[in-house]
């Protein structure tokens, strides 16, 4: 066999070395063959993908965003006494879809989820510091309201409307006196446990009360109530002789004599109990106890929820 020309040995030896280093693509040998070899970069860094630049949508100025316009409510006032009249602010500020303030004065309606019993105030003439617009809300029933903003998208008169927030809209609590059953330890008795809310801070006196049998047909017969007592039995501060069939409703002058001492002091807590002619354990119910408190001066008149007694 014959061996390989030095020639030809040199130029083997050549592609082999050339190849470890990744570099030869083509080599034409000594007997006029071309020999390909693929360029392929070794140890060399990966290459990044190129990526597709993000177009941002264009913004449109003076268009209402509900993204960047806000409703609030400053904790001064809220809680604030279901007496329709302390009133709760609430503030709405309104930006455009570029985040700049709107400040061409179109109009605001705030929406209350208790429209029924809330009564929206809009005090100020039009909106203050270009974009903030001020609300106050009253209400003369116990609850929690959330509030939400209404505006035209592209001025004041544009039919398309937007609100907002869009999600976890501010509350405003209007609060009273609250009741509780209790136990009563006189067979005879009723007992509710009232508490006077220590925010707003207001002494509280009772000015009216009804209390309602709400049991199925007719209140069973010869019940009457014979006196009520708040806070130790001993304080009396209504009692009638023979006592009152039911529905019994008092009234301010009603109380006369008996008015001794009707105040739950702000953050306190005191039972009243209503005590009948008769045991009404076994009797069946329910009753229904429904109470007005005023600041103990006749203004600031709240009522409580309805308690209904078992």
């Amino acid at each position: 066999m014959r061996g390989k020309s030095p020639s030809t040995r040199v130029i083997v030896s050549l592609i082999i070395a050339l190849c470890g280093l990744g570099l030869v693509f083509g080599l034409a040998s000594a007997n006029g063959f071309l020999i390909y070899f693929p360029f392929v970069a070794k140890d060399g860094p990966t290459a990044t993908p190129a990526t597709t630049p993000t177009v941002a949508r264009d913004c449109v100025p003076n268009r209402a965003s509900a993204f960047y316009s806000s409703v609030s409510v400053p904790s001064a006032n809220n809680p604030a006494w279901a007496d329709n009249e302390m009133l709760i602010q609430v503030l709405v500020t309104l930006r455009d879809e570029c985040n700049i303030a709107i400040s061409d004065g179109r109009a605001v309606m705030l929406k209350s989820s208790r429209n029924v019993t809330t009564t929206v105030d809009y005090i100020a003439a039009g909106p203050i510091n270009n974009d903030l617009y001020v609300f106050y809300v009253r209400s003369g029933t116990v609850g929690t309201s959330q509030f939400t903003a209404i505006v035209g998208r592209d001025s004041d008169a544009d039919p398309i409307t937007i609100m907002f927030p869009l999600s976890s809209p501010p509350t405003g609590n209007f609060v009273c006196v609250s009741g509780q059953p209790d136990v009563s330890v006189n067979p005879n008795g009723l007992q509710i446990l009232y508490t006077n809310p220590a925010q707003p801070s207001l002494n509280r006196r009772l000015v009216y009360l009804t209390v309602e049998w709400i049991g199925a047909g007719s209140p069973p017969p010869n019940l009457r109530v014979a006196m009520i007592s708040f806070g130790p039995s001993t304080n009396v501060i209504w009692q009638v002789g023979g006592g009152s069939p039911l529905p019994l409703t008092i009234n301010p002058a009603d109380w006369s004599a008996f008015a001794l001492n009707r105040v739950i002091f702000t953050g306190n807590l005191r039972p009243l109990e209503i005590v009948f002619n008769r045991s009404v354990i076994g009797v069946p119910g329910p009753y229904r106890v429904t109470t007005g408190w005023d600041n103990t001066a006749g203004g600031s008149l709240c009522y409580s929820s309805p308690v209904n007694v078992p």
